[in-house]
């Protein structure tokens, strides 16, 4: 018996068919081994899902100051959310939409817009990131444009605008109110010249 397994053992190790059957085997297991160590140990990032994104505490303040329109609270909820999980393309979508809508800052925008879509390009916030981009940059080029072509003309109508708004306030109050108006003109002689009576 013993004579009959050393020969047997002797035709495997020198016979090429058994010796390709028995490497192939070997091959297989062994590569079956390496991609489940492979696959087991993490190597790929797993992808959240929305659900995940969403239940973070900090993410669902953010909504709900973004509710309750306090932008820079939802602002800072949202960054929170990044600190806790860096890549929440939802939280970066959310931070690109106050700073292209609201705090009107659109290089902040591209930046987390261009972060969302770089962690999910397919899916939910992919296709508005797409139209919201290109929107961003055309804001952008004209706001430097404009600073470069005239600072002065620029400047000016800053401070246009400024003297504008806080006009504007003390005379919508008078509008509103008869008793801020100034005293009627019944003299003919003190009323602008083309105006017979005053309304």
């Amino acid at each position: 018996m013993n004579a009959i397994l050393a020969i047997l053992i002797l035709i495997a190790r020198y016979s090429p068919f058994v010796y390709a059957a028995a490497m192939s085997f070997r091959l297989r297991c062994c590569a079956l081994a390496l991609m489940l160590c492979l696959g087991s140990s993490g190597c790929s990032p797993t992808a959240e899902t929305q659900t995940d994104e969403q239940t973070n505490p900090h993410f669902k303040a953010g909504r709900e100051k973004l509710g309750a329109l306090d932008y820079q609270g939802a602002i800072d909820c949202f960054e929170r959310a990044l600190e806790d999980n860096p890549r929440s393309a939802l939280a970066h979508y959310e931070l690109g939409v106050l700073f292209d809508q609201h705090e009107i800052d659109y290089a902040a925008a591209i930046y987390h817009y261009s972060k969302a879509l770089k962690l999910r390009p397919n899916g939910y916030p992919a296709d508005n990131i797409r139209q919201r981009i290109p929107a961003c940059r055309q804001e952008l080029i004209k706001a430097d444009s404009l600073a470069v072509i005239n600072p002065a003309a620029l400047r000016e109508t800053e401070r246009m605008r400024e003297e504008n708004q806080a006009l504007a306030d003390p005379l919508g109050e008078s509008r509103r109110d008869p008793c801020l108006r100034g005293p009627a003109l019944s003299d003919p002689a003190q009323r602008p010249a083309g105006r017979q009576s005053w309304p």
